[in-house]
């Protein structure tokens, strides 16, 4: 999570060096889809782009809209049944076929759609101080990481790793909407992913 320079709070997704092609064609494929729909409202929007450097070499870094928890999180955060309720699992099936229907229309396939990638929006958010805003994701709980023979970390491994907040699963609207995210997999039809198996559409 970060802010840009207009305030807003946006999410960065930092790629391993090796994985530049891959979310090359991600942000190709987010780009075309914002020049034939403005905001299309059942995914992610890519605010931007850029590449860092690091030990283990550049990175390109994906600067999206902020959003909620996914489905499985909200579930088992919320449902203690392990079920949606019939009427918001009607609504988030309806709102994924409408983004379905707009990557179809581009001639796109997303190429990982699972509840996974569909996360809820959290319209409030914005509205938050930081100070707030870092109340409402608690205290982070970090993991230090150390080597089985006890010797010091090579250069470019982390010192610690932080586990994602739950939080963010306590928050959600009356009208709940859901974007499709993730489109590292996502593909042209004469660019067929390397994965044929049915979780891959």
């Amino acid at each position: 999570m970060a802010t840009c320079r207009e305030g807003a709070y946006v999410a960065v997704k930092i790629l391993i060096a090796e994985a530049k092609y891959r979310e090359m064609r991600e942000i190709q494929i987010m780009q075309e889809l914002a020049s034939h729909h403005a905001r299309p409202k059942h995914m992610v929007h890519l605010l931007d782009n850029l590449e860092i450097k690091s030990p283990n070499g550049f990175h390109a870094c994906l600067v999206f809209e902020l959003l909620g928890p996914n489905i499985p999180d909200t579930i088992d955060a919320r449902f203690p049944s392990g079920r949606l309720p019939g009427e918001l699992a009607k609504a988030i099936a309806k709102q994924s076929l409408i983004g379905l229907d707009v990557l179809h229309q581009n001639g796109i396939g997303h190429g990982d759609l699972h509840t996974r990638n569909l996360a809820f929006t959290l319209p409030y958010l914005g509205s938050l101080t930081e100070a707030e805003f870092m109340e409402m994701l608690g205290k982070p709980e970090i993991g230090h990481i150390r080597r089985h023979d006890g010797k010091l970390l090579e250069s470019g491994i982390p010192k610690y790793v932080v586990k994602p907040t739950s939080h963010l699963n306590q928050y959600q609207n009356s009208a709940p909407t859901i974007k499709i995210i993730d489109f590292g997999q996502s593909f042209y039809p004469l660019q067929f992913p390397k994965h044929y198996i049915p979780r891959y559409l």
